[in-house]
């Protein structure tokens, strides 16, 4: 959603923006498909293609066609090419085709649409970007450089849930924020707490009781647990063994995490249920500081989501 929210920035100010879309992408191409990026009048720029020198010299490009962009048009770029054409200057295998479009005053509303309803279908064809115009395509069909159809899923792909509002669940809130996940906070302190109030990033921030924490968690979402009590934590972490979850950690000390898993052995919780929670949570970078540590849960977290 991030370069969606850029480019809208950009339209309000009556600027046009550039944006290019990779459509399909084959072996090692560091573009994959549904990677974007953008690039104003004002030559700021917002996502990525793929970077390296080929990125370069796409924006490059993209910087000249304001004056001269007549229709949306496909390139080829092809990795370890000898083909001065279709070469990306890069090393590495693999090739992405990538589509271009000039966005104006005209695409406002459906900007605006996706982030309000920040759900949908977006299709990139070779005409334009229409929004919410159902098709039963997924992915990409192209017939020619002047026929094609790329369809993607708008939305938070990735849920993650927090219990806790602390300091590192305020990093972590920033962190994932910047990864287009949906974040939910909770929490059984007051409303006030500082850390509960000033996390602006998380999308919903709710003081529950957590007696009943099942009731706030869907299926298949990654969830983190870092109460303020060691027996807080141990009550989310019993509700919580056993869901369909992609991923449930704990943060605390080996001390604290043996402690907890000890006393649900002791309620007769399977020791298997207890070998699939991260705990100590994260990846074990020696990290002290908030920032460190939401550091190492992203990075767990993104190795699960990318596995």
């Amino acid at each position: 959603m991030k370069i969606w929210q850029f480019i809208k920035s950009k339209l309000n100010k009556n600027q046009q923006v550039v944006v290019m879309v990779v459509i399909e992408s084959n072996g090692s191409s560091p573009g994959r498909m549904g990677f974007k990026m953008a690039v104003s009048e004002d030559k700021e720029l917002s996502g990525s293609v793929g970077g390296g020198a080929m990125e370069y010299s796409l924006v490059e490009m993209s910087k000249k066609l304001f004056n001269n962009f007549s229709h949306p048009f496909l390139i080829e770029k092809e990795h370890g090419s000898d083909d001065t054409k279709k070469s990306s200057g890069m090393l590495c295998s693999g090739s992405q085709k990538i589509a271009f479009y000039l966005l104006d005053d005209i695409y406002k509303k459906m900007v605006d649409e996706i982030l309000n309803k920040g759900e949908g279908q977006l299709l990139f064809s070779e005409n334009s970007i229409d929004f919410n115009t159902v098709s039963k395509l997924q992915g990409s069909k192209i017939e020619s450089k002047i026929k094609w159809l790329y369809v993607e899923e708008v939305g938070f792909k990735e849920h993650l849930v927090i219990f806790g509002a602390g300091h590192v669940s305020l990093e972590l809130s920033k962190l994932f924020i910047g990864l287009d996940f949906h974040i939910s906070l909770y929490d059984n302190r007051n409303a006030n707490l500082s850390t509960f109030k000033n996390n602006t990033y998380a999308h919903q921030r709710k003081i529950i009781n957590y007696n009943d924490v099942a009731a706030h968690i869907p299926d298949k979402v990654y969830a983190v647990i870092m109460t303020f009590a060691h027996k807080d934590d141990s009550k989310i972490l019993e509700q919580l063994l056993g869901k369909n979850l992609k991923y449930l950690g704990m943060m605390g000390s080996p001390e604290k995490v043996k402690t907890i898993f000890e006393e649900l052995l002791k309620k007769e919780v399977p020791a298997k249920l207890l070998e699939t929670v991260d705990a100590p949570i994260g990846l074990p970078i020696n990290s002290h500081t908030p920032a460190e540590i939401s550091i190492s849960i992203a990075a767990k977290i993104i190795s699960i989501k990318n596995r």
